[in-house]
Order: structure tokens, then C-alpha cells, then sequence
């Protein structure tokens, strides 16, 4: 097979690939192997110095159609930390075994400056601190629950999706100079999780879709009812959280005027909602691990 063949045969693959919906860090290897198999070629992975043919074909492809950046792992979770009116990406890596975190090292983007001011006073130490591990806890249990089966599928759906829309919000925080999309990522999210509990708890979800006899968007009345329902939850942070949530549908056909910082509080106190949700149907439980019981974040209270 020719060198400009087994391009093609490279393009052919890529665009099976892209169009199974196969991430572009993904697809490198995943050529490779099949290139391998189709070629009866037989080498170690990973040899820089004893690359066949179709492998430095290959590696040209990618360095000429994706950036570096492109072909990284991707974290677990990107989430959003609000320092003054500024916004921090918070990346949860996919950890393997049992390492030692420094959780310092989870805020992207800021200058060494910036870092010094973060981790140099207590409050704004504290508060990252706690959003650290509740995306830790909701990320890494969400997860675990996904994969254990004792759960209902329903309720494990609605977390995903929760999951996604808090991605959604946490990247327009980071990315968009309309940041006020967030307010309905966040909304969303936030009855998500807790429709989520409430399916998992033996609630019928026409009860909860219902406005009329049932929860509708009624995301006080929800969080009530999760609080009573699962053991070990705050009931006043959670509840303080809802209930400075905007009104969904409000939201959803009337302009609201929040700040950066409102957008941020808002933000970060659904990233709360998820920790704690999952913390009380998963076992995992970083904030236990890291010994941290002196929550600053959320405040009872948030202006």
C-alpha cells in the first residue's frame, strides 16, 4: 500500500470514527490499532524509535488536522470558581489509584498573583476548598452510582443531565460575554438532582411534571421534601440554596438582572446541591477523606 493509500485509508478511518461520535483523543490509537490489524504489522506501542510506516503516516495526519490540545484527555468535570467578580475554571481529573490532592492545584488560569490573593486569605481559601470537593463528590459519585446498578435508572439519567447543564453553565461563565445564560443552566440543573432523588425516593414523575397537583418547577417544595427523605443532608444550607435560586419559568420569559457576582453564587451554590446530593446516595465522600467539617461555602446567608 502507498504512503498516499494509507493517507487515505487514515481520512477514511477518522471520518468513520468522528461520525460514531468517537472523541479526537480518542480516535489516534483507535486508527492505529485498526491500521495494524488491516496491515499485519507486528510492533510495540509506543516505540518512538521503531515506528512502522503507517504509525509516522499517522502521527502527520493528526499533527496537520488537530491541535495539541485536542488530543488531551479531557477533565471529568469543568466547573467555574468565583474570586471577587472574576471566574476560575475548576477541572476534576480522572484520578487513578489512591493519591495524595493538592487541591490547589485544581484552579486553572489564574496568575501567580491571583493565586496568592485566592489562597492567602482564609475565606476565599475555604470557600474553593469546599467547591473543590463538592464537585469531587458529585463528579466521582455520580460515577460510582452510575456503575454499582442500585439505583434506578431514571434517577441516575436526571443526574447526567444535571451534570451536563452545570458544564454548560460553568463554559459560559468561562467563554461567553453573555454570561446570563447560566441563570437557566443552573435552574435546570438544580431540579434535575432533585427530581432525580424524589424518582429514586418512589415519587411517580407525573407527580413531579404535574403544576397543578404535583412539583411542577417548585424547587423549594422539592428540596423539602429530598431533606426529609435523605439522611445526613444539610437541611438548612440546601434549603438556603434553593431558595435563592430565581424563579425558573420567570426566568425563562423574563430578563433577569444579576450581577457577576449573583451569577457566580448562583452557580456555585448548585455545584453544593450536587456534592451533597451524591454524597448522601453514594459512598464516596471526599470531604470526609480530606477531614474538612468547617464549611464555609455556602454562607447561610448570600447577597
Amino acid at each position: 500500500m502507498s504512503d498516499d493509500e494509507l493517507c487515505e485509508l487514515i481520512q477514511t478511518l477518522d471520518d468513520e470514527l468522528i461520525a460514531q461520535g468517537a472523541e479526537p483523543w480518542q480516535r489516534e490509537l483507535a486508527i492505529e490499532s485498526r491500521l495494524s490489524e488491516k496491515l499485519r504489522v507486528s510492533y510495540v506501542i509506543g516505540d518512538t524509535r521503531h515506528q512502522p510506516r503507517h504509525v509516522r503516516l499517522l502521527r502527520r495526519y493528526f499533527e496537520q488536522h488537530y491541535r495539541r490540545k485536542d488530543l488531551f484527555m479531557p477533565p471529568l468535570h469543568v466547573g467555574a470558581f468565583l474570586f471577587r467578580d472574576l471566574f476560575f475554571p475548576v477541572r476534576i481529573p480522572l484520578i487513578f489509584g489512591s493519591p495524595t490532592l493538592d487541591l490547589r492545584t485544581f484552579l486553572v488560569d489564574a496568575t501567580d498573583s491571583q493565586k496568592e490573593l485566592i489562597f492567602g486569605e482564609r475565606t476565599s481559601l475555604m470557600t474553593f476548598c469546599d467547591q473543590v470537593l463538592d464537585l469531587l463528590d458529585f463528579v466521582y459519585g455520580l460515577d460510582d452510582v452510575g456503575k454499582e446498578g442500585k439505583l434506578q435508572e431514571r434517577t441516575i439519567e436526571l443526574w447526567n443531565l444535571a451534570k451536563q447543564q452545570l458544564e454548560a453553565a460553568s463554559a459560559t461563565t468561562l467563554g461567553s460575554f453573555t454570561k446570563y445564560a447560566i441563570v437557566q443552566n443552573c435552574c435546570v440543573a438544580v431540579e434535575l438532582l432533585l427530581k432525580g432523588v424524589l424518582i429514586q425516593e418512589g415519587v411517580p414523575e407525573r407527580l413531579l411534571s404535574s403544576t397543578k397537583r404535583g412539583y411542577g418547577h417548585d424547587l423549594p417544595s422539592m428540596a423539602e421534601k429530598v431533606c426529609h427523605a435523605s439522611s445526613g443532608m444539610d437541611f438548612d444550607l440546601v434549603l438556603g440554596a434553593v431558595s435563592r435560586m430565581p424563579d425558573y419559568v420567570h426566568t425563562r420569559y423574563n430578563d433577569v438582572r444579576l450581577t457577576r457576582v449573583q451569577l457566580g453564587h448562583l452557580l456555585m451554590s448548585s455545584h453544593y446541591i450536587a456534592g451533597e446530593i451524591l454524597r448522601c446516595h453514594s459512598d464516596r465522600c471526599f470531604r470526609r477523606e480530606a477531614h474538612s467539617q468547617t464549611r464555609l461555602y455556602p454562607p447561610n446567608t448570600v447577597k
